[in-house]
């Protein structure tokens, strides 16, 4: 129950990420993009991007791929703070988490 309640967690914070990240990932590509292919420029910045794309699309523009993001990120972020919690609890397991952080900024010093 406790993996799946870190996965879980971790799939909700990849959906957080992802409606925060994928308008600026989408403007990123659009101004890549143009570059690569050759063709005249079509966007000056990235406010020049939002500014046409929001224009031409709707808001809905800037979220364009975002499906395919989420099927990526979500089990992905899931998975990492399954794992992580998983580890943490089973490499801490009978130890004090305080001792073992000063044991361990010894050997750094």
């Amino acid at each position: 129950p406790l993996f799946r309640s870190h996965f879980f967690a971790g799939c909700l914070s990849g959906l957080c990420n992802c409606l925060l990240i994928v308008p600026s990932d989408r403007i990123k590509c659009l101004l890549q993009i143009q570059t690569v292919s050759g063709m005249k420029r079509q966007y000056s910045g990235p406010f020049d991007v939002v500014r046409k794309v929001v224009r031409q699309s709707g808001l809905r523009g800037l979220y364009r791929g975002t499906l395919v993001t989420l099927v990526r990120d979500l089990p992905g972020s899931g998975l990492y703070y399954a794992v992580y919690s998983w580890c943490k609890k089973t490499l801490t397991r009978d130890k004090p988490l305080v001792g073992s952080l000063l044991d361990n900024f010894h050997l750094l010093t």
